[in-house]
């Protein structure tokens, strides 16, 4: 009974607002095992980042090896069904970058918007690992909690707007996120790199 009341209260949650904060959700050894992938996929692409910067565009998302990455893949996996979430479809695997002194990352939805809390179950879903403490200063993850109105990608508007949200993290939390929440993230103003990992799957649901 009390995992029930559990599982509803999460899917609740994610239909109200958009997103799911889990703490501690990860296990060490498979954050200790994630870290250093993060890095080699970044220096994997260290030229073809350099090109884009020279263009004048910042890069935020690398595409990452799936086979490399099956125990997060379970994971995210155990994780959803745990909610009730059926996955069924890996859309990517993708590592989310904010590259040292990068401003703040423009609005926008991964997927066709809903302007309010949506009465259904999210047909699709990022699992988001956070492999670093991210902060306001670093350039955290910003929402707009129960969906809003507001710039769309090809805009790239980055101007404040009220009521956003910041979503400061710790190793080993994990954000399960509705693509259709309007986001964005912070600027990093920091002399580092902070990532994490985003697994976007689409879902069945299981009747509550």
């Amino acid at each position: 009974m009390e995992a029930t009341l559990a599982t509803n209260r999460i899917r609740s949650e994610l239909r109200r607002n958009g997103f799911v904060l889990m703490k501690g959700a990860v296990d060490p050894a498979l954050l200790a095992e994630t870290v250093p992938k993060a890095w080699k996929t970044i220096e994997a692409h260290a030229g073809k980042l350099k090109e884009i910067e020279a263009a004048g565009d910042l890069p935020y998302c690398l595409p990452m090896p799936v086979n490399e990455h099956i125990g997060l893949l379970d994971h995210a996996e155990a994780l959803l069904r745990s909610i009730g979430a059926d996955p069924c479809w890996l859309q990517n695997l993708m590592l989310i970058m904010k590259s040292p002194h990068e401003g703040r990352r423009f609005w926008h939805t991964d997927s066709p918007p809903i302007y309010a809390p949506s009465s259904g179950d999210a047909p699709e879903l990022f699992v988001l690992y956070f492999l670093q403490r991210t902060t306001v200063e670093n350039g955290c993850l910003l929402v707009m909690p129960g969906y809003a109105e507001g710039p769309q990608h090809s805009d790239r508007v980055t101007a404040p707007m009220e009521g956003e949200l910041p979503l400061e993290t710790e190793p080993g939390d994990v954000i399960i996120f509705d693509p259709r929440l309007l986001h964005g993230s912070l600027g990093n103003s920091t002399d580092a790199h902070r990532f994490n990992v985003r697994l976007w799957i689409q879902t069945k649901w299981k009747e509550q």
